[in-house]
């Protein structure tokens, strides 16, 4: 996966890519599959991989995939705040408060 916030295109291609394989009769099991999607992320995601890989005895992919999909969710909300706040004092010293 290239660096970006599109994550669901790369789990949607991920899928397609397993389901393709297993068509083919190509069985991949579910832990590698996990494996597999976390080592195929940009290096932005570097700290989760190594706490999802580290962490655990087994890797479910469920598991895998809710939390890529929460971790992006939470950094698309941090990133609009601090959008938003920026924002905000840029507005303020336009109007020359001075704050």
């Amino acid at each position: 996966m290239i660096e970006g916030p599109n994550l669901t295109k790369h789990l949607n291609k991920f899928n397609r890519l397993t389901l393709e394989l297993d068509s083919i009769g190509v069985k991949i099991e579910k832990e590698d599959q996990a494996i597999i999607l976390l080592v195929s992320l940009p290096s932005s995601y570097e700290h989760l991989r190594t706490t999802l890989i580290y962490g655990k005895d087994t890797l479910g992919l469920d598991e895998v995939v809710a939390t890529l999909i929460s971790y992006a969710t939470m950094k698309k909300k941090e990133s609009g705040k601090h959008l938003e706040g920026n924002a905000m004092v840029a507005l303020e010293n336009d109007q020359g408060r001075g704050r």
